[in-house]
């Protein structure tokens, strides 16, 4: 006989977990923003020119490498709740650094499990989520970086025209002023390209927040269903004799900050639905917040709800 007490964090002591190891994982992507807006202003320097596309694609290796350590930190942190709330003669479910524990964590209810083979079954679904976890953020870094390559080429076009408009209307200003405008013509390519890397400068931080923002999201999201999906799957048997079946509702953080309108995060809130089942969210399916197999981006980028999981 053993005991499975089954958290619930707030979804406010949870975004404030989330949003410290953000801070904490921000100035990585930071320092490769930093290296790409060097890169585009010395590019064009030199060659009067700017390969957005390429250049934002010599930079998928460092972002794939960067995504994968923030899914990794990240299913660590959160992907392992409810089984640390069994009871400690089944440590053959934890690694020493999954003990450290979670802060604000109330206790939801203790439920006594009669399961003869609960270590055997603690055991399967510790190596079934080992396994999902690697597919996972092999799969999905692999998909979040083909996402950033994609929008940091279109930042890269943006910042060389807003450069090229900035350089033809100083010029312009140069000439109707009645001042020689031979030195500035001749150094367009240092001027143009000391603008795009003001341009690129001015986005570091916004687009690095949006990037690792969302990608702790999404393995948040990701490892908390996993985990909840397998401990569902396993049957445990309770002490009525009855199979431990898990459900999830979806909390919004109910603040100035939640979206409203067309994707409408209030409605959602109190939603209860089965482990495996989907929740109605702004006329879509989504199985968790954040979900990256379905619903539109806009239901999903900068979500800060989260899925609680309770008998």
């Amino acid at each position: 006989m053993t005991t499975l007490n089954l958290s619930q964090q707030s979804a406010k002591t949870l975004d404030i977990e989330k949003r410290k190891l953000e801070a904490r994982l921000l100035s990585d992507i930071k320092k490769i923003f930093r290296n790409i807006s060097i890169d585009a202003s010395n590019l064009y320097k030199a060659t009067g020119n700017l390969p957005t596309k390429e250049l934002a694609s010599n930079y998928n290796s460092d972002f794939i490498k960067e995504i994968r350590d923030i899914f990794r930190t990240t299913i660590k942190k959160f992907g392992f709740q409810i089984r640390k709330d069994i009871e400690k003669k089944h440590g053959l479910f934890f690694d020493a650094e999954y003990k450290s524990k979670l802060l604000g964590l109330e206790l939801k209810q203790t439920i006594t499990i009669e399961d003869q083979e609960v270590s055997e079954k603690l055991e399967e679904i510790n190596n079934k989520f080992a396994q999902e976890a690697t597919f996972f953020i092999a799969n999905q870094s692999e998909e979040q970086t083909e996402y950033i390559e994609e929008t940091n080429s279109k930042m890269l076009e943006l910042a060389v025209l807003a450069a090229s408009f900035k350089y033809d209307k100083d010029l312009q200003k140069l000439r109707e002023d009645g001042q020689s405008d031979l030195i500035f013509t001749k150094n367009k390519n240092s001027i143009v390209a000391s603008n795009i890397k003001k341009e690129l400068n001015n986005k570091i931080n916004s687009r690095s927040q949006v990037i690792v923002d969302n990608n702790v999201g999404i393995a948040e999201s990701w490892s908390r269903q996993k985990e909840a999906e397998l401990i569902d799957d396993a049957e445990l048997i309770g002490a009525n004799q009855q199979i431990i079946k898990l459900n999830k509702k979806w909390i919004s953080i109910l603040d100035a900050q939640t979206r409203t309108g067309k994707f409408d995060h209030v409605a959602p809130d109190g939603q209860i639905v089965g482990v495996k089942d989907f929740f109605l969210v702004s006329g879509e399916q989504l199985s968790v917040p954040r979900d990256t197999e379905r619903g539109s981006l806009g239901n999903k980028i900068n979500c800060r709800c989260i899925a609680s999981y309770e008998v």
